[in-house]
């Protein structure tokens, strides 16, 4: 009798060690999925979109993620540290994504490019960087997002390439650069999408001077005002400078002007013959 009662306990003993241990088990796996998460991606009518939340994930998992979304190849050249959180209901293109994990990301030191077939995650400070950069096409830029990392070729015909450069580099912000291709009249531009576009778009919009054969001249009488006086005037007028062809020209008409009036003030002033000898004995 005492044997059958001391093995009945034994038997509820296991039984409870079995069904701790088992509970003891799960317990990562719900810790695990407490700490991480990421709602799934939705599509809609308009095209693939993505909706996404991430609660203390890991930047693996997170860069991979967008990888797949982009249908891209991972490349963690440099690995973020720490982990990522972010909750959003709304939905998002791939660019609009990666603004939201590159805003989190570059003040940190890091930045996520797209090159190639390539998601590349890189420290902003690796002396590689430059070489990864993409150079696209600048009529693709609003495929890109704002805080996306770009170099684009603009033209600027009729304008000094140097001249461009020394004045969008303000438009550039942080990891900007502008630099001069004379040959071609154009400009290469790097910078975020977004100061990319600013840059683009006055460029486009700007109009070169015209040069000196393409200029059409007309006369006006003028009554009360010489016409070296209302050139002048004009000119300060519409602020030109000598680095316009406009004013170049204007400058070479102001300068014969100037000569022939002084050699025309000089002819009224001299005698028009020689002094007879006899008058000047007198």
């Amino acid at each position: 009798m005492q044997r059958l009662v001391l093995h009945s306990w034994i038997a509820v003993v296991l039984v409870f060690v079995q069904t701790a241990m088992g509970q003891v088990r799960s317990l990562p796996a719900v810790a695990e999925s407490s700490r991480e998460s990421i709602k799934p991606t939705t599509n809609t009518n308009d095209g693939d979109s993505l909706r996404f939340s991430f609660r203390d994930a890991h930047w693996e998992r997170v860069l991979q993620w967008l990888a797949d979304r982009a249908d891209l190849t991972l490349d963690l050249t440099d690995m973020p540290e720490g982990t990522f959180n972010y909750v959003d209901s709304r939905e998002h293109t791939v660019a609009e994504a990666m603004d939201a994990i590159n805003g989190y990301l570059l003040p940190r030191g890091y930045v996520t490019l797209r090159r190639n077939q390539f998601l590349v995650a890189i420290k902003t400070d690796n002396p590689v960087l430059p070489n990864l950069i993409p150079t696209i096409p600048a009529d693709q830029l609003d495929q890109y997002g704002n805080n996306e990392l770009l170099r684009v070729i603009v033209a600027v015909e009729g304008f000094k390439p140097s001249e461009v450069a020394e004045q969008v580099q303000g438009f550039l912000g942080s990891f900007g650069k502008a630099s001069p291709v004379d040959a071609s009249e154009a400009v290469l531009l790097q910078g975020f999408g977004k100061s990319l576009r600013i840059a683009e778009a006055l460029l486009s919009s700007a109009k070169a001077p015209a040069k000196n054969d393409e200029l059409t001249f007309r006369s006006f009488p003028l009554k009360y005002i010489s016409a070296g006086d209302a050139e002048r005037q004009i000119q300060k007028l519409f602020g030109l400078d000598g680095g316009n062809p406009f004013v170049q020209s204007m400058q070479r008409r102001q300068s014969y002007y100037d000569r022939y009036r002084r050699e025309s003030d000089r002819s009224k002033s001299e005698p028009s013959g020689p002094t007879p000898l006899m008058k000047n004995l007198s």
